[in-house]
């Protein structure tokens, strides 16, 4: 059984006591390598307790103006501190391993289970599209590019939370790994703590990337500032007991598309398609669907999305392939209901090939584990839920 958010209490005094209840429960099943993680859990979750970063603590007195002898020393204790008070941070954690294997349920019980006001979880992706629009803001409201956005954007993010949680942590865009670098120097040096799921290791992040030699020293910075943990197990959770579900038909022949299209008719009533457009931001409607962004706003406004005509992927067609796993990303991160006409199995969609990225082996495996939690009972059930809450 997959266990979705809505096992999570912030009831529970600890990660290891949450877990201990959702096995209890049956929520989960045990997991060793899952278990050994617990203590590194409960240890940042005992460190973040009331937790404030640094660069965002008010003083505990104010200063007072003369400046003699004693007002200088005291002006140089204060300078002096402030890299003290980065190295006194609590280090965060950066949790890979293969899709499936729990990172997420690990991260998400120590965000739910933190004392800290001011924190964050999100999905990368949409991380990285939300810091793409604050500076695509910012030097709309100057008259000059020649000033840097990075360190008050990083500051602003830093303001709204002291922990942020990162899920699906990747780097696949060269652009994206130089705004990374910068960014994250910046919430480091503030005392921002940072939880991370990765399907891969932080030095496979970004490999073979353009100008990777670039990234490399945010790696290195992130190596010191978050214990990094290998969830490696070869158990798909995703896919244990799940009970299945009529959304996903195979493969494209008469006889399924007849079942796809009767699904389509019984959600929607057999009402007539309307077309509709849905705005994206920074000024634009949703007319052809092509980034992280519109897929998002498709995510957002719709709780059931039918996908036709889903093909076998090649190398050859890598460009139409890497849009369909951050659709079904997207998807998932909101929990919508995917119903698919497609020319295989999940397992069988992606034809792998030697000359393929190295990123793409790893988005291969996530999709197609995502691709069949989503026809799971589990799945739709906690889609509902998701979105009760948010109405």
């Amino acid at each position: 059984m997959t266990a979705g958010r809505r096992w999570l209490s912030s009831a529970a005094t600890s990660p290891s006591a949450m877990y201990a209840s959702l096995v209890e429960t049956r929520a989960v099943r045990r997991d060793p390598r899952q278990e050994a993680v617990l203590p590194r859990l409960d240890r940042l979750h005992a460190e973040l307790n009331g937790y404030i970063a640094h660069r965002y603590r008010k003083p505990l007195s104010p200063i007072a103006p003369k400046r003699g002898f004693a007002a200088s020393l005291m002006s140089l204790l204060r300078q002096s501190d402030e890299p003290a008070a980065v190295e006194r941070a609590p280090k965060g954690l950066y949790i890979y391993g293969s899709p499936g294997t729990g990172k997420t349920l690990l991260m998400d019980m120590l965000y739910d289970c933190a004392s800290v006001k001011h924190k964050r979880r999100v999905h990368f992706n949409s991380f990285m599209v939300n810091v793409h629009e604050r500076i695509h803001r910012w030097r709309l409201s100057r008259d000059t590019d020649a000033a840097d956005p990075i360190p008050p954007l990083a500051h602003g993010i830093g303001a709204e939370a002291h922990l942020l949680c990162f899920d699906e942590f990747q780097v696949t865009d060269v652009a994206d790994a130089m705004i990374i670098r910068r960014l994250f120097d910046v919430l480091f040096e503030h005392g921002i703590v940072v939880v991370a799921t990765s399907n891969r290791a932080p030095n496979e992040l970004y490999k073979n990337g353009l100008q990777r030699e670039l990234f490399v020293p945010f790696i290195d910075q992130l190596a010191q500032r978050c214990d990094v943990v290998n969830l490696d197990t070869d158990v798909d959770y995703r896919t244990v007991g799940a009970q299945l579900t009529g959304t996903y038909f195979q493969p494209d022949n008469v006889e399924q598309r007849r079942a796809f299209l009767s699904a389509f008719e019984t959600v929607t009533h057999n009402a007539a398609p309307e077309k509709r457009d849905i705005p994206v931001g920074q000024g634009r409607t949703l007319h052809v669907r092509c980034c992280v962004r519109d897929y998002a706003a498709i995510a957002r406004e719709f709780h059931t999305v039918f996908l036709d005509g889903v093909p076998h992927f090649s190398i050859e067609s890598r460009n139409v392939m890497r849009r369909f796993i951050v659709l079904v990303d997207e998807l998932y991160q909101r929990k919508v209901r995917l119903v698919c006409l497609a020319a295989a199995l999940p397992t069988e969609l992606f034809q792998r090939s030697d000359n393929q990225a190295y990123d793409e082996g790893f988005a291969f495996d996530r999709c197609v584990s995502r691709l069949i939690e989503m026809q799971s009972k589990e799945y739709i059930v906690a889609g509902d839920l998701a979105r009760k809450k948010r109405s």
